[in-house]
């Protein structure tokens, strides 16, 4: 067992590269046992392997330098083991978030899938019966990117006259109710059960309005709503191109 280590074969034994180890010297976290007199070259004694491999440990299960420092200066076996049970309890509610964010993920391709399977002609125009839908408010523009949800659940957008705002749409396949992010039921809406007269955009939004007039002028004699639902099919969030935008555009027959 040799005595001193150079950084080359400290990083090799711990898979590291040689700059991180240099990076640990530099901020304090892990510093050389000494530093050659004539060459300047850093040295690790062999016991230095138990704090690297410390380091090693918790960078894996998540801890940030910053975090491992801290932990470093107050190791000792009571306490440590209460510090772990907390990293074990932060990572369960990380997997939870991240498998809620998945499930939701999921979520929005079938809504995506299913609504492009119902696509005959990007022209046609036809009178669809709906249930109630759920969806979650989320205000006008002005306040519609701060929202979680409007990044993981389809966009509904609402035209009446002037005024638009925003919903996110808990698309419910299998009539199952979404459970992702714990949403609170009560502050969950619905949009209106009936037959509503249907239509698609292709275009970017801005045109959405050319689309709208020729939803309303299609049957004169249907007494229709003055609100527009339209759900976002394909968007900025799954095409680049504007012109290939998808939105289902609906009106509900009064």
């Amino acid at each position: 067992m040799k005595d001193s280590y150079t950084i080359g074969e400290f990083s090799k034994m711990f898979g590291l590269n040689v700059q991180t180890l240099r990076y640990y010297d530099s901020i304090g976290i892990f510093r050389p046992a000494y530093r050659d007199k004539w060459s300047g070259r850093r040295k690790y004694a062999f016991d230095q392997v138990y704090q690297l491999a410390s380091i090693r440990y918790l960078r894996r299960i998540g801890y940030s330098l910053e975090d491992i420092a801290e932990y470093l200066d107050n190791l000792q076996s009571d306490t440590s083991l209460d510090v772990l049970k907390k990293r074990s309890d932060e990572i369960h509610r990380e997997l939870d978030e991240l498998l809620d964010i998945d499930h939701a993920i999921q979520r929005k391709i079938r809504f995506i899938e299913h609504e492009l399977s119902e696509i005959r002609e990007i022209s046609e125009i036809k009178i669809c019966e709906y249930g109630p839908r759920p969806y979650i408010p989320l205000g006008q523009e002005e306040v519609l990117y701060h929202h979680d949800s409007f990044y993981f659940y389809p966009t509904i957008a609402f035209y009446k006259e002037d005024l638009k705002y925003f919903g996110a749409y808990l698309y419910q396949d299998n009539s199952q109710f979404p459970e992702e992010f714990k949403v609170n039921k009560e502050k969950v809406e619905y949009i209106e059960a009936g037959k509503y007269l249907c239509a698609y955009h292709l275009g970017p939004y801005e045109e959405i309005y050319k689309t709208q007039k020729k939803l309303r002028n299609a049957y004169s004699n249907l007494k229709l709503s003055d609100l527009m639902v339209n759900f976002n099919i394909i968007d900025q969030f799954v095409e680049k191109d504007r012109s290939k935008y998808i939105t289902s555009m609906q009106i509900r027959i009064l």
